[in-house]
């Protein structure tokens, strides 16, 4: 596949109050879980824009969802990795959709059901013409691993623009963290589809959510 040029966007490095607000505005009205889907004939099709958030087993997808959306359980939250066996999907009445992905890389997972989460995760990937953007997280503490890169290398085929957010970030020091941010961006010029810039985030100071927020409020809105 002859592969895109890369995209570009307004820098959001400089947050304006109306950029902060709009993004408190978006994610501040009411959210619902909408299904989850485990068999990749079930999917349902979307008229709203969506947004999809992709990483490891544990790496903080629902932790991340729940603070973005000002909520505390609307997304399940489990220490155990491969709790999330489904496609989860949320809607933000008649604006956005967000969807969570089940994670991948956990290695106690039965081959059966690595093959059958990866044929409903790529069925929901590919060809989805309502799909904005991939938010891949990435562990501060474990940097980009090869499942990850394999992930990437896979959006990058199909032309699926993707973004990485760094979670946890709260667990490393300033100097580790700009390290990490250094090998991460170094990693993305390699990609056509990746998003030229790297947003870290921790769920527990909630650390980076303005910045996300607003961001996906220019993207749909």
């Amino acid at each position: 596949m002859e592969k895109k040029d890369r995209i570009t966007l307004p820098s959001l490095d400089i947050l304006s109050f109306n950029d902060i607000k709009a993004g408190e505005k978006l994610f501040s009205r009411k959210i619902s879980f909408r299904l989850g889907v485990k068999n990749k004939d079930h999917l349902p099709t979307s008229n709203l824009p969506e947004i999809a958030f992709a990483g490891r087993s544990n790496v903080g997808k629902s932790s991340l969802i729940n603070n973005l959306t000002f909520q505390k359980k609307i997304a399940r939250v489990s220490k155990k990795p491969g709790s999330t066996q489904q496609i989860n999907f949320f809607e933000i009445l008649d604006i956005l959709s967000i969807v969570d992905l089940p994670g991948y890389g956990f290695a106690k997972t039965s081959k059966l059901d690595k093959a059958n989460w990866g044929k409903l995760i790529e069925t929901y990937l590919v060809n989805n013409s309502a799909l904005n953007r991939v938010f891949l997280l990435i562990d501060c503490r474990r940097g980009i691993s090869k499942v990850d890169l394999n992930f990437m290398d896979f959006l990058e085929k199909y032309a699926i623009v993707f973004e990485i957010i760094v979670t946890k970030i709260d667990k490393i020091d300033y100097q580790s963290s700009q390290v990490l941010i250094s090998e991460i961006e170094k990693i993305n010029s390699t990609f056509t589809t990746a998003f030229p810039r790297v947003i870290l985030t921790s769920s527990n100071n909630y650390d980076g959510m303005d910045k996300l927020r607003a961001e996906i409020s220019r993207m749909v809105i």
